[in-house]
């Protein structure tokens, strides 16, 4: 937000966005990396998620210490936290959860379907990113947050951040920590250097002659029914 719609905001230029915090992203994406290949790749999946989920959690104070102003209090400086916070700590964990998420996405596609299968869990993984991003913006305006100044004639600054920190804390903080409990239904409990069954050994492709397509697909199970 500018100085006119928040005085004693941050008020972070635009070369300070494009330039210092992307660097310190892409530097914090690659110890993300780093750290996941030496320390957790042979996790499980659950465990990870577990871990990530609860260092983004905590890197969310840092948004709701300068949004209510906390770090004035203790003397840091509106850059430096959210240089740790948002530009920091969320890149180190997103990449941390991020690459669990490319293994496990590799590991359900059925042998003989895996460019296929693979590409509609992609979709469905973007898909489900647009909407999140959906309801954000909604959640925006339902707590009436308001970041641009368009006052009426004859009126002051419109700009509203009273419900900033609650609404961080319910995206943030409140809303991923639901996200465990589904741990126990959605993901499986083994190490993401295991082979696991899905319940179905493999697809076949074979010709339907009874039908006017070229190909059909065929389940054939343990079995070999």
């Amino acid at each position: 937000a500018s100085r006119e719609c928040l005085e004693d905001g941050p008020n972070f230029d635009f070369k300070y966005y494009t330039t210092f915090s992307t660097i310190a992203g892409a530097v914090a994406s690659w110890v993300g990396v780093v750290l996941f290949q030496a320390w957790m790749r042979d996790w499980s999946f659950r465990k990870v998620f577990w871990l990530t989920t609860a260092v983004r959690v905590c890197g969310s104070i840092f948004d709701i210490a300068i949004a209510k102003r906390w770090n004035h209090n203790l003397g840091i400086s509106d850059k430096a936290m959210y240089m740790f916070g948002d530009a920091i700590i969320y890149n180190i964990v997103y990449q941390m959860d991020f690459m669990p998420s490319v293994v496990l996405t590799s590991k359900v596609c059925p042998k003989g379907l895996e460019s296929t299968i693979y590409a509609l869990l992609a979709g469905m993984q973007n898909m489900g990113q647009n909407v999140s991003q959906s309801l954000g913006a909604y959640m925006i305006t339902a707590f009436g947050v308001r970041t641009v100044c368009e006052p009426s004639e004859g009126e002051q600054c419109d700009c509203d951040f009273t419900n900033l920190p609650g609404l961080l804390f319910i995206c943030h903080m409140f809303l991923p920590l639901l996200t465990i409990p589904l741990t126990w239904v959605l993901i499986p409990d083994v190490r993401m250097t295991e082979q696991f069954e899905l319940g179905d050994e493999y697809y076949d492709l074979i010709k339907d002659e009874d039908r006017n397509t070229d190909l059909s697909i065929e389940l054939r199970g343990n079995d070999g029914l």
